[in-house]
C-alpha cells in the first residue's frame, strides 16, 4: 500500500466494514469537529490513549489526510488530520439512520408525551397522598376509641 490512497478494500462497503471500533470513533470525531482536528482532540473524543496505529491505517485507506500541526498548549504540537472525500463517504455510511437526530416536530411530540406522563404521575401521587392521609385519620380515630 505504498501511495497512501491505495486500499485492500475493493468497495465502499468493504471500507465501511473495516472501519469499526477506534477507527470509526476517529472518523466520527473528525465529523464532530467539522471534518478536521488535531490528534489530541480525537483521543479525547474517542477516549483512547494511542491512535497512531489506527490513524496510519485510515491514512493508507485514503480516508484521512494529514493537514498540518497545531499548538495544543503545554503538550506542544499535535498533528491535524482531515477527512478526505472518500472518508466522508465512509462516515456517511457509518451513520446509521436510526442514530440520526430527531426532527424538531418529533422532539416536540416526545416532549408533549412526557409532559402528559408527568401529569399522570402527579395525579396518581396526589390520589395516593389523599388516600394515605385518609388512612392516617382512620388510624387516629381507631386509636381514640
Amino acid at each position: 500500500m505504498g501511495n497512501g490512497a491505495q486500499t485492500d478494500a475493493e468497495t465502499l462497503d468493504e471500507l465501511v466494514g473495516q472501519t469499526r471500533g477506534p477507527r470509526a470513533s476517529i472518523i466520527d470525531g473528525l465529523r464532530f469537529y467539522g471534518n478536521e482536528t488535531n490528534v489530541k482532540k480525537l483521543r479525547e473524543y474517542g477516549d483512547f490513549q494511542s491512535a497512531a496505529y489506527h490513524l496510519d491505517i485510515l491514512k493508507e485507506q485514503g480516508l484521512i489526510k494529514k493537514s498540518g500541526e497545531e499548538f495544543v498548549g503545554r503538550g506542544g504540537s499535535s498533528t491535524v488530520y482531515r477527512l478526505t472525500n472518500l472518508g466522508q463517504e465512509v462516515a456517511d455510511e457509518l451513520t446509521d439512520p436510526s442514530d440520526q437526530s430527531a426532527t424538531f416536530s418529533e422532539m416536540v411530540g416526545r416532549v408533549e408525551q412526557l409532559e402528559d406522563e408527568i401529569e399522570n404521575f402527579r395525579e396518581a401521587h396526589n390520589e395516593m397522598a389523599d388516600f394515605v392521609e385518609k388512612l392516617d385519620d382512620e388510624i387516629e380515630d381507631l386509636k381514640q376509641q
